[in-house]
């Protein structure tokens, strides 16, 4: 949808201030055409109501077309704003490609990659999205880093020291392509390493010696920002043979501003042997420029301490480590764990099936398990016990928690499992599903990854409708461009992820007793 307001003619009541009308489209006053200067608060409010004028065309749309992924609009001879929503839902349209440059002057219609990206909006729309091409971007990078960790893992360096060393290694690759760094810096030191492995330990400590301090680096001869935080603090270098070095190259080499870190660690768990899987921190400043045209300030990592790692549904006397009697695990007085105090709780817990439970966690840690939780059905999943601490957090009185949304197993439908929903939502303080999805396919990272389906839900205090999405075609789920549509209904969500009629609260017909059987 492509909204266009009429021009500011002098004189006229549209005109605003500041801003050149179309009858001085050729005026040579650079701060007049541009726009870019002085105050814009009037027009600011101008080019906001036309967007939601756009929008309110594009819902006016029948629904078999479907929302439009682009909707811009136009201040003829002077800007035009992009605005995107890739998700086919039309709920969230956003600056495109970010907030830095959303809007396209008049003047930069000379540059060759405005005008493809142009082009593009209207004859090849989703060539733009760029969750797609992060999604490419980042499985490749994943590979090349799961070849590394596997070769640290078959010398026996520790898998945490490993995770460590990659995480440094990550972060510097993208503080390259950010420019917090200087350009190229980093891929030329492996560049040289490459075809010299022994030099790699002593250049890379220097370099992140002075990351670390915000001093000079001789390895790359220049000063440097002062990133500090505890990821440079003991900055270990791990040897790496000549073929390692090449693949950190070749991870180096990509574009790190097109990294999507919410799927990393998923795809470099999968691309690693089973035996081998370890998760790796890949989550950074990165949604900080794509808000803001500047670096953060010094020191460029902080230390908020903020973070706690712990078992989200198990806690014991002598916790984090069990205690051995007789050559046997124990967790005396198992308990539910506190959480930390929060406005939105998301997760992706592990995905283990009820009748699974004993025997991928052990028989001593199952039954403390269900010690611990002596409300839930043991045949629940696994995720059913988050979702359920989650719930009952929510419904706390005076609870900071406002929502909570899970990626869980699709049989979260199932009788023992949406029982658990069905007693939060008919408890003494109610609950409801705001969004479910309850069949969804996961990521599929490698050719010989499981073909896991999934279900999502979010959850709020209180009676409320909710939208359930279904998917109604999917294809190419084996590629990085996967296609997904759905359906979307609009009512009570029940316990099951069905909106209508709650078959979960069908009871038997006694007149039927003897005559029938389920």
């Amino acid at each position: 949808v492509l909204e266009a307001k009429q021009s500011r003619w002098k004189g006229g009541k549209k005109e605003v201030a500041g801003v050149t009308p179309q009858n001085d489209l050729f005026a040579t006053d650079e701060s007049e055409t541009r726009g870019r200067h002085g105050a814009r608060r009037a027009w600011d409010v101008l080019m906001f109501n036309a967007k939601r004028q756009a929008e309110d065309y594009a819902r006016a749309l029948p629904t078999s077309h479907g929302w439009p992924p682009f909707i811009l609009v136009c201040d003829v001879g002077h800007c035009i704003e992009i605005y995107a929503d890739f998700s086919g839902q039309g709920k969230n349209y956003t600056q495109f490609p970010d907030r830095q440059s959303f809007r396209v002057y008049l003047e930069d219609l000379r540059q060759p990659q405005v005008q493809d990206r142009l082009k593009r909006i209207w004859n090849e729309p989703l060539s733009l999205d760029l969750t797609r091409v992060a999604a490419k971007v980042t499985r490749e990078i994943a590979e090349r880093l799961a070849a590394v960790s596997k070769a640290l893992e078959a010398k026996k360096y520790p898998a945490e020291e490993v995770a460590h060393f990659l995480m440094r290694c990550l972060f510097t690759m993208f503080a390259e392509d950010v420019k917090l760094l200087p350009e190229n810096c980093f891929r030329e030191l492996l560049g040289m390493c490459r075809e010299h492995p022994d030099k790699f330990v002593p250049l890379l400590t220097d370099l992140w010696k002075s990351m670390n301090d915000g001093s000079f680096a001789a390895s790359i001869r220049t000063k440097v920002l002062r990133f500090n935080g505890n990821l440079f603090a003991e900055a270990k270098v791990l040897p790496l043979g000549r073929e390692e070095i090449g693949e950190l190259a070749e991870a180096a080499n990509k574009n790190w501003r097109e990294v999507e870190p919410a799927i990393f660690g998923t795809l470099l768990e999968q691309a690693l042997d089973p035996g081998e899987r370890r998760r790796l921190g890949a989550h950074y400043l990165q949604q900080h420029f794509k808000a803001k045209d500047r670096p953060p300030h010094e020191p460029i990592l902080r230390k908020f301490r903020n973070i706690e790692v712990k078992d989200a549904v198990l806690s014991w006397d002598s916790c984090p480590a069990p205690q051995i009697v007789s050559g046997k695990e124990v967790y005396p007085n198992p308990q539910r764990p506190t959480w930390p105090i929060a406005e939105f709780v998301v997760g992706n817990p592990p995905f283990i099936g009820g009748k699974d439970i004993r025997a991928r966690l052990g028989d001593a840690r199952a039954e403390a398990l269900w010690a611990a939780h002596k409300h839930m059905n043991e045949s629940a999943d696994f995720v059913m016990y988050w979702w359920d601490r989650a719930a009952d957090i929510l419904t706390a009185k005076a609870s900071s928690l406002r929502r909570f949304g899970f990626v869980t197993t699709n049989s979260i439908t199932q009788e023992f499992s949406r029982r658990v929903i069905k007693k939060r939502m008919e408890g003494k303080t109610p609950i409801s599903l705001l969004m479910a999805i309850p069949d969804h396919p996961w990521t599929k990272a490698t050719p010989d990854a499981a073909a896991v389906r999934i279900a999502m839900t979010v959850v709020a205090k209180g009676e409320h409708v909710g939208l359930l999405r279904e998917v109604a075609q999917e294809s190419a789920l084996d590629t990085d461009q996967p296609s997904i549509e759905f359906t979307v209904r609009e009512g009570s969500i029940h316990s099951d992820l069905t909106v209508g009629v709650d078959v979960t609260s069908t009871i038997e017909l006694k007149s039927n007793e003897g005559l029938c059987s389920p």
